[in-house]
């Protein structure tokens, strides 16, 4: 008599083995099989709205350009408190928020209007910044470039020294002088 698992009968090793791939292929969905994969991984939420951002930015080759948007998102929002808390604000509606957003963002790319609109629609408006932080990691790794922190026993770091250690690295990285 055959066993179960399939052992030597013609029709339920066939379908062992079916059963088999099945069961593989369902561990990871096709939305996660057509991503593209980002040169880091960043954590968190604001990581995954980024990492989708990035992938769907990647697909229809608008890495730079979505990059600007959302650059240009941020600084509008940094500018001006009152949308922050507006957008932040648990008591308005997602409606009215996506209708904000609408205005707001229509000379925008479809690409970040998703973005923002799956983060209205989630109640994730407030990890905007946080998520424009992530994906601007995720392309300076994209671009090669590396962040470098350099502390310093003087308060004064002159340029002739940031050139100095931009020279001796290759130059593949950037460097920002923060005075404590």
């Amino acid at each position: 008599m055959y066993g179960i698992s399939g052992g030597e009968c013609p029709v339920y090793g066939k379908m062992a083995t079916a059963l088999k791939l099945m069961r593989r292929s369902f561990g990871v969905s096709s939305a996660c099989r057509d991503l593209v994969k980002a040169p880091i991984q960043v954590f968190g939420v604001e990581g995954r709205y980024a990492h989708a951002a990035f992938s769907a930015a990647a697909r229809n080759k608008k890495l730079e350009e979505v990059e600007n948007e959302l650059q240009q998102a941020k600084k509008v929002i940094e500018d001006n408190s009152q949308l922050l808390a507006y957008l932040t604000n648990p008591i308005v509606k997602r409606d009215h928020k996506k209708g904000t957003l609408q205005v707001l963002l229509k000379d925008f790319s479809p690409i970040t209007v998703n973005l923002f609109n799956a983060l209205a629609e989630n109640n994730r408006l407030g990890r905007t910044l946080g998520v424009i932080g992530a994906y601007g990691q995720i392309m300076r790794a994209h671009r090669g470039e590396l962040e470098c922190v350099v502390t310093a026993a003087k308060v004064e770091l002159t340029y002739l020294t940031v050139d100095l250690v931009v020279q001796t690295s290759g130059g593949s990285f950037w460097v920002a002088i923060v005075k404590p």
